[in-house]
């Protein structure tokens, strides 16, 4: 949904491929089903609204066991707006234009599913709860990526790529469960 000339709402399920590019808004919960790929061009921007929405309940467990864990307040994170990826998401941004993921006070996060998978480069995501890779989620890469000002930056339940990247800044920067492997 176009909701001005150089915005683009994006909310629900995504029935088809997409290419993104420019100004992107997510609101509540966008969700990439399984066979679905999204690729986001270099210099796009992509920011969240909410307007209480809950997330899904296998999420929110997933939430209770990283919040728990860290003695964080889960509550915090449970209505935000996120990206749940069972399908594709390819973040493709270049050395000199970068894709810019968050906005202040976003607290939302990514969340990668049981078939999902993502490919970030070139990549700057901020002030979220994170990305979380659910068990099963398959390999995924991030590279050449910034990872700073979340609260848990990545977790993993699964296989992981992170190469060239720096997570910094972040209350928690990588935590790896269930003997989940980061290469």
């Amino acid at each position: 949904m176009q909701i001005s000339e150089d915005v683009v709402l994006k909310s629900g399920i995504i029935s088809k491929d997409e290419e993104w590019f420019g100004n992107i808004v997510i609101k509540n919960n966008l969700i990439i089903p399984k066979g679905v790929d999204v690729f986001v061009l270099p210099g796009t921007i992509i920011k969240f609204i909410s307007d209480g929405n809950k997330v899904e309940s296998l999420i929110e467990k997933k939430l209770s066991i990283i919040c728990d864990s860290f003695s964080v307040d889960r509550n915090k994170y449970i209505c935000r707006s996120s990206i749940v990826v069972y399908g594709n998401l390819y973040i493709s941004g270049t050395e000199n234009n970068r894709v810019f993921v968050g906005n202040y006070n976003w607290n939302g996060f990514i969340f990668v599913a049981g078939s999902g998978q993502i490919k970030f480069e070139y990549a700057d995501i901020k002030y979220g709860f994170g990305i979380i890779f659910d068990n099963g989620a398959r390999l995924s890469k991030i590279s050449n990526c910034l990872i700073e000002q979340c609260c848990v930056g990545v977790t993993s339940f699964s296989k992981l790529i992170i190469k060239n990247s720096d997570v910094r800044y972040n209350s928690i920067g990588v935590v790896l469960f269930n003997k989940s492997i980061l290469i």
